[in-house]
């Protein structure tokens, strides 16, 4: 919005410029030239507003989408383009926190491991099965056998204790099963080391993500106080231009070429703003990191989602 408010300035100092070419022409004090060269100017920043225009309205509408507003309504910043949020982290622990916290990394090697248990045990229900076997037991028994009642028992007191052991040795395996057992695990290994590939070339993406951003994001930083130096000077020097040929001293050609300056410098400023923002969200994102504003945010949400798949489960 910040652009499309510097262009409808630019384009009302243009408009003016040429209702004063127009009126200098008719006193023979311009020339067709001079007022040629301020309608094409005026006539390519407007298009040039329009192609703005078109952008922000269909960037409000993306985010009426994914904010779920009502059909038919735009979502609008409620203040100027500025900087937004900022990225403390150094770039060494932003790489650290994007290899180990991104989920599509975790999804895949955690999926590698599962694929490789598989053909682990594939490969053991192919092999031999070779068993270790043992038990022993021990009986004590110990009092009088064989005396009646009344009788003197004498030396009829008896004790006996028995022992046993075994071991053995137990071997079972399938010859042939056709190769099937053997297949199956080749297949998961090979599952497992796609799968494992392809983690590493998350990794590596998240990686050339990082890296990207974080070098997006210092250089938007010396970006936006050069675009900010060009603006200053480019305004102050489409002022001199004007007042040159307002005062019968310059011509149309150094004016239409400072404000050209302007609106480059314009664009400059706010894409430079939009690099800063858009580098900033985008090592959140590639860090799997929330800020931290937003924790207790999305700390309520999760909450929320748990409490309501609760609500259905009982239901049901």
């Amino acid at each position: 919005m910040q652009l499309i408010n510097s262009f409808e300035e630019i384009l009302r100092i243009n408009q003016e410029e040429l209702e004063i070419a127009k009126a200098k022409l008719k006193i023979s004090k311009a020339t067709i030239l001079d007022v040629a060269q301020k309608h094409a100017q005026l006539y390519s920043q407007l298009d040039q507003l329009i192609n703005y225009i078109n952008d922000y309205i269909n960037d409000t509408a993306e985010l009426a989408a994914l904010t779920a507003a009502k059909p038919g309504q735009l979502v609008v910043p409620s203040q100027p383009a500025k900087i937004q949020g900022r990225w403390d982290v150094p770039l060494d622990k932003t790489l650290s926190l994007a290899i180990n916290q991104r989920e599509e990394i975790k999804a895949s090697m955690a999926a590698a491991q599962a694929a490789n248990w598989r053909g682990v045990k594939a490969i053991n229900s192919y092999l031999p099965i070779i068993g270790l076997t043992g038990n022993g037991n021990l009986n004590y028994d110990n009092g009088y056998a064989n005396v009646l009642n009344g009788n003197d028992p004498g030396d009829a007191y008896r004790w006996q204790r028995n022992w046993n052991a075994n071991a053995g040795i137990g071997f079972k395996w399938s010859i042939f099963d056709g190769g099937i057992r053997l297949a199956d695990s080749q297949a998961f290994q090979e599952q497992s080391d796609s799968l494992e590939a392809q983690a590493a070339n998350e990794e590596l993406e998240a990686i050339r993500q990082v890296e990207s951003s974080y070098s997006l994001l210092e250089t938007s930083k010396i970006a936006l106080t050069s675009a900010k130096e060009a603006y200053k000077y480019a305004y102050l020097a489409q002022e001199a231009a004007r007042a040159r040929y307002d005062a019968g001293v310059g011509d149309m050609t150094t004016v239409v070429q400072t404000m050209n300056q302007l609106a480059r410098a314009s664009a400059q400023v706010a894409n430079a703003i939009f690099d800063h923002n858009n580098s900033v969200a985008q090592l959140y994102r590639y860090s799997a990191t929330w800020p931290k504003e937003t924790k207790s945010e999305v700390d309520g949400r999760t909450q929320n989602i748990r409490n309501g798949s609760n609500t259905t489960a009982e239901e049901e």
